[in-house]
């Protein structure tokens, strides 16, 4: 038997249970046990899972996959005469019911909390490990016991080749790019994901190419979620390092504009293309280099010199490499784990993603 405690002046027993789907789903309204407001005693004594109250009335008691609860005789219509169906047999079909009602309401409930949230990597599986990684912690730090446990948010993930992906990226063929990209989205879509959060920089350059053709989808979009971050702290003019792409093109830049956010990048196209070496040779393999650091960092300080108030390491991989002790007179934006923050939150409902959103045109 669970714990009783006097809820309304009826005995309640808890439900509550360390098994069971239903572990934790409340007792129907109105079922209970009696306590005498004269003695405060139960008006009931219990034997073997059926009670006959001082008044006269019979009740039983069933359990099952963890939810229980408790049947009066006068809860339950009179069997038909001469059906051999008895009062308790149509007690027990009360309860059933009333348990796939409560578990089908659980799992309603559940999903309408829940989103399924997609997360697209391959590019490279280094920050698609540390999305996966650092949203399930972030959720679940937020997230009260469940039946056992602390429960996780639910996850799909796709991975995509990051060789090709580089190929077209250094080809500037950004429609393979996008379709490259779009393989993978398809198949989260197909696994339910309802949120997408792409784990790189440089594949928000398909953005568009995936809101045409999942007009539907929402996506938690990179520039978005630092551009909340800066916001916050006043900031509207901003260094950006990254991918050779995401230095040369627009697609971060223009969102932050959005924002009310200008950006600088390093002039110098050598100086890009080393910083681009430094990512796809190094740090996509979980490679850090102190050499490769020093080039960071310096490429950093020239953009403070140009008047950047802060700087977004805009490559997922960057900030494996360069953190604020580096960097200690200028402050770093590091783009991945802002995402990963915001997502995490986004699923906790603590903020909404039309807050994080760029305002529309």
């Amino acid at each position: 038997m669970g714990r009783e405690a006097a809820v309304g002046g009826y005995e309640k027993r808890s439900t509550r249970s360390s098994r069971g789907p239903n572990h934790g789903l409340a007792r129907p309204p109105g079922r209970g046990v009696r306590r005498s407001a004269a003695t405060g005693q139960m008006d009931a004594h219990e034997e073997h899972g059926q009670m006959m109250r001082s008044d006269g009335r019979q009740m039983w008691s069933f359990r099952e996959n963890g939810l229980s609860t408790s049947v009066s005789n006068t809860q339950c219509p009179a069997p038909a005469k001469g059906s051999g169906v008895s009062r308790r047999a149509l007690a027990r079909v009360d309860f059933r019911q009333h348990r796939r009602n409560a578990h089908r309401n659980w799992g309603v409930s559940k999903a309408m909390t829940r989103p399924v949230l997609g997360i697209l990597t391959g590019i490279s599986y280094v920050s698609g490990l540390d999305y996966f990684r650092g949203i399930n912690e972030r959720f679940c730090a937020g997230t009260p016991q469940g039946h056992l446990m602390v429960p996780n948010p639910p996850i799909v993930m796709a991975s995509v080749d990051c060789d090709e992906y580089v190929h077209y990226l250094t080809s500037k063929a950004f429609d393979r790019v996008a379709e490259h990209l779009l393989e993978g989205v398809r198949k989260l879509v197909a696994a339910g994901c309802d949120l997408l959060v792409i784990a790189s920089n440089t594949g928000h350059i398909a953005v568009p190419a995936i809101e045409k053709e999942f007009p539907s989808l929402r996506v938690l979009h990179i520039a978005d979620c630092f551009a909340y971050r800066l916001k916050q702290q006043g900031i509207r003019n901003v260094g950006l390092i990254g991918t050779k792409p995401t230095m040369e093109e627009d697609y971060l830049r223009s969102r932050l504009s959005l924002h009310g956010i200008s950006t600088v990048v390093p002039e110098e196209v050598s100086l890009q293309e080393e910083i681009y070496d430094i990512i796809c040779q190094e740090l996509s393999f979980n490679i850090l280099k102190d050499e490769s650091r020093a080039i960071m960092v310096e490429a950093i300080l020239r953009l403070k010199e140009r008047g950047a108030e802060a700087c977004i390491l805009g490559c997922t991989e960057i900030e494996l490499l360069v953190k604020q002790e580096h960097v200690p007179d200028l402050a770093l934006f590091p783009s991945a784990e802002i995402h990963i923050e915001i997502a995490a939150s986004v699923l906790l409902r603590e903020i909404s993603l039309e807050e994080v959103r760029a305002p529309p045109l």
